[in-house]
């Protein structure tokens, strides 16, 4: 063998030996952002049904691929301040938004051997594709049909008889208002498809919530105007099934129950998302009438 080539096999001896007693960097991660878990052979994904959507709709949450580990629970943070604290279960998860911006969606995967590993995705929620109800004016209220009113017999006795007419209360035991109408007030709901409030892993395609109820008009039998301009009632169109009304009278003032209940239910609305066309809309239904003024954002 000649010196030349006898130095070259030397020198790549010692690279051999060099080469295979470096450490290097370990590949064991704690916390990692849907990147493989070297030595627990995870490959594990976190993943979004969209990337982008408008207030109220739903992001649907789930993990691709799998992991070989043994978790005692998944953790969550929608980016929002909403957080929800799990079980073991991989399962898909719901999520909506009630405010535009740019979130970062963290799942913590605990995991039996008292590690964590966190896998995160980004979603975007824009303030398009909104209802604004800005005003309901009540035009005509219904009558009343069996309720009842107090008639005097004597200075201390009487009868309840019921009454059909228009919303007035004079009669009523207690009244002291000759022109005793309705202290009238809305409640309002929506119906929309939302999470599950009570188990985020399920969704339901139509689920009623109460909103708020207004402030009391008294003695009103018609043309009652609720400006909710202030309450800023702005609902995501893209997941609304429907707008609820209920129309009711209060009876603290000048009145007593009439019918053994606390605030007398006048009447009920529902509209269809699909009848919010324009900029407002006049319903109709027996007695009852009504304006809705509304914006589309």
């Amino acid at each position: 063998m000649n010196k030349k080539l006898s130095i070259l096999l030397k020198a790549a001896m010692v690279s051999v030996i060099f080469l295979s007693c470096s450490g290097g960097e370990s590949d064991d991660f704690s916390e990692n952002t849907n990147i493989n878990i070297g030595n627990s052979g995870n490959n594990l994904l976190l993943v979004s049904s969209k990337t982008q959507a408008s207030i109220d709709t739903t992001f649907e949450f789930y993990f691709q691929n799998s992991i070989n580990e043994q978790i005692t629970n998944v953790n969550w943070d929608f980016g929002d301040g909403s957080t929800y604290y799990g079980d073991g279960s991989l399962s898909k998860i719901y999520h909506n938004y009630k405010t535009a911006g740019s979130f970062t969606v963290k799942a913590t995967l605990v995991l039996a051997g008292g590690t964590n590993i966190v896998k995160t995705v980004n979603v975007t929620v824009t303030n398009t594709n909104l209802l604004k109800i800005k005003k309901i004016t009540v035009t005509s209220i219904p009558q009343k049909t069996t309720n009842l009113n107090w008639v005097m017999v004597t200075g201390t006795t009487g009868n309840w008889v019921n009454f059909t007419g228009a919303w007035d209360e004079s009669k009523s035991y207690m009244t002291t208002n000759v022109n005793k109408y309705a202290d009238m007030y809305l409640e309002l709901y929506k119906n929309s498809s939302t999470p599950d409030p009570n188990n985020p892993h399920q969704f339901l395609p139509s689920n009623t919530s109460f909103m708020l109820s207004t402030g009391i008009v008294t003695n009103q039998q018609a043309n009652v105007v609720f400006d909710l301009s202030s309450y800023n009632i702005t609902l995501g169109y893209e997941a609304l099934n429907g707008f609820n009304i209920y129309f009711k009278d209060n009876d603290a003032v000048n009145s007593l129950v009439e019918d053994g209940s606390p605030d007398e239910l006048m009447a009920t609305f529902s509209i269809p998302a699909s009848e919010f066309i324009g900029s407002s809309r006049t319903f109709t239904q027996g007695n009852l009438s009504f304006k809705i003024d509304f914006e589309k954002l």
